[in-house]
């Protein structure tokens, strides 16, 4: 069986990140859970996995179908589907089916495996896998024939299903690293170009249960983490594929400061050259934990702002204060580690005057370079079932109602309050970007950088030689 492991196109938000500085760090790569359940199929099974990256194409209906036929007869299509997606997830199905009636298709990802109990009101599908997909996929792929075989396998939903719940693994270490082979990067690179090509990966699965995770999605999921010495040798196989760094997506919740030193350690014993970076909230980091950071090729730390509000920053778990902050972003400059401040706008439970809260933030901190974001907005976080439980919201309902048509239903919009708040967020986001523009000592301080770091005898010779006048070659 050839399996297609399709990635939709991705959603379209009202209000985009905005970045205040010059520095690109957008990540364009094949979805980690697709890499995951690719290696799984080709190393564990007899059937043949191929990858499908629909964000790449140009006329998604027909470079799908070209891409389809590409692949030989029997085939099974396997759709990735979050919920903020859920529309072009179900056009890709649409479009399978049309083309190629008699082609079983799957769903997985956060869609099937957070909400099991709706997946039946989603059109064009044949099987969902909720829950860990590979073992899940291993068996549907070996016994589709055999019916009974398939209603005692847990965690696959279809029609004559007994059971609706996902099937998590307790250990991660029967499954099998991604080694980064037989993908096409040059498309990759051709997408991002003229920026470096940077690949997203991930130490772990699941939700941290923790405060610092409040707003991230996967609550139903168990934390379970990768064993750290294969995703080493993994990490450091990126660099023979022209990977420029390697983005680790965990949330921060994950990063314990003893997990951060377990994979430290293990970086340092294989020797790795790979640049990664992470993200973490604001935190105090020791002077041994950057410098292991630093010496297993840690290239940048994206500290993450959820609010910017005191009494919020203690839900969080974060109590660091700003002075602190600057000691930590200090001591990371100085081993050479680059650091990117994200600030989240227009979370739930903001009060007035958030882009004031948001400019003196920034004032405090050390000039690092800034990025703003809407709130994430996850219908299978912590906080996001604890303001539905108190306010009664049944917001499901409407962003199914738009997956069974999503080219007539109007999409809902994925931000906080909705429709309200997009208005207000553009305007916060305005007002913080003209006082980070107008800051005289962050352009003072960005001054000096430039002319400490820039080569001026370099820069004045090269000058000169491009001036000079040019002999016209010999016939």
């Amino acid at each position: 069986m050839n399996v297609l492991l399709v990635q939709p196109p991705d959603a379209q938000y009202p209000v985009k990140p905005l970045p205040l500085t010059e520095e690109d760090i957008s990540v364009l790569s094949p979805p980690w859970e697709l890499l995951c359940l690719r290696t799984f199929i080709s190393g564990h099974t007899r059937h043949i996995a191929t990858l499908i990256d629909c964000r790449l194409f140009a006329e998604v209906e027909a470079d799908l179908t070209a891409a389809i036929h590409a692949v030989p007869e029997p085939r099974m299509l396997v759709v990735n589907t979050v919920s903020h997606a859920l529309g072009q997830a179900v056009a890709v199905l649409a479009i399978a089916k049309r083309h190629f009636p008699g082609m079983k298709t799957a769903i997985s990802g956060e869609f099937p495996s957070q909400f099991p109990d709706h997946v039946a009101e989603m059109s064009w599908v044949d099987y969902a896998l909720a829950g860990d997909p590979e073992p899940i996929i291993r068996n549907l792929l070996d016994y589709e024939d055999v019916e009974q075989r398939l209603k005692r396998t847990p965690g696959l939903i279809f029609a004559q299903s007994e059971h609706h719940k996902p099937y998590w693994l307790p250990r991660l270490h029967g499954l099998s690293v991604p080694d980064w082979k037989d993908i096409h990067w040059g498309v990759y690179q051709a997408q991002c170009a003229p920026r470096p090509l940077r690949v997203q990966m991930r130490i772990s699965r699941g939700h941290s249960h923790v405060p610092a995770d409040r707003a991230y999605g996967g609550i139903n999921e168990p934390l379970r983490l990768w064993p750290m010495d294969r995703l080493a040798v993994s990490l450091d196989k990126c660099a023979h594929q022209g990977i420029a760094e390697v983005v680790l997506t965990d949330p921060p919740g994950v990063w314990t400061p003893q997990h951060l030193d377990a994979w430290c350690s293990e970086l340092a014993r294989t020797n790795n050259t790979q640049p990664w970076c992470l993200q973490l909230l604001p935190t105090m980091l020791s002077e041994n934990t950057v410098e292991q950071m630093s010496s297993s090729a840690c290239s940048r730390v994206h500290f993450i702002f959820p609010t910017c509000e005191p009494a919020l920053l203690i839900k969080y778990g974060c109590i660091l204060e700003a002075r602190h902050f600057n000691e930590t972003i200090d001591q990371l400059s100085q081993a050479g580690i680059r650091v990117h401040t994200h600030f989240w706008m227009g979370g739930p439970e903001e009060r007035n005057s958030e882009s004031a809260r948001v400019i003196r933030t920034m004032r405090k901190i050390n000039y690092t370079p800034v990025t703003l974001h809407p709130y994430p907005f996850s219908m299978d976080s912590p906080l996001f079932r604890k303001l539905a439980d108190e306010n009664e919201l049944h917001l499901l309902d409407t962003w199914l109602q738009w997956a069974r048509d999503p080219w007539i239903v109007e999409r809902p919009v994925p931000i906080w309050s909705g429709k309200k708040a997009i208005a207000q967020l553009q305007q916060d986001f305005a007002s913080v970007k003209k006082a980070h523009a107008r800051n005289l000592s962050r352009w003072l301080h960005t001054t000096l950088c430039h002319i400490r770091d820039t080569d001026w005898i370099r820069t004045l010779e090269q000058k000169a030689v491009s001036m000079l006048p040019t002999t016209p070659p010999r016939n």
